[in-house]
């Protein structure tokens, strides 16, 4: 959502809904199986951040990784955010976490309405 529909992106192949049984329930209401095959990753930074940010997360000591590898058969738990799970082979690069770009992100959620959840 982030970065707008992109044909490319492996999360959403273009499309900016989630239109699936819900990868967490499976349709139950109930979570039961949490787990998955896989290292939960997101194909863009910037959608990574939103994510963090929706959940307020605390970010004091973290970095980012970046990870080359191959997807998952399995569909990650927050799946309908964006998440990917992927078998990783390669650590690429690391990034320490951009707080004002978190901080940014935060005032344009809160204005939005779309703040934390």
């Amino acid at each position: 959502m982030e970065t707008g529909p992109r044909a490319e992106c492996p999360a959403c192949q273009g499309r900016v809904e989630f239109v699936a049984e819900c990868p967490t329930c499976g349709g139950s209401s109930e979570i039961s199986d949490t787990v998955r095959a896989g290292v939960s990753v997101f194909p863009t930074i910037e959608g990574l951040y939103r994510y963090l940010v929706e959940r307020d997360k605390e970010l004091s000591g973290s970095v980012i990784v970046e990870l080359d590898g191959s997807l998952s058969d399995d569909l990650d738990l927050d799946a309908d955010s964006g998440a990917l799970l992927v078998h990783p082979t390669e650590l690429i690069t690391r990034h320490e976490i951009d707080h004002e770009r978190v901080a940014d992100l935060r005032r344009r959620l809160e204005t939005s309405g779309a703040g934390a959840t």
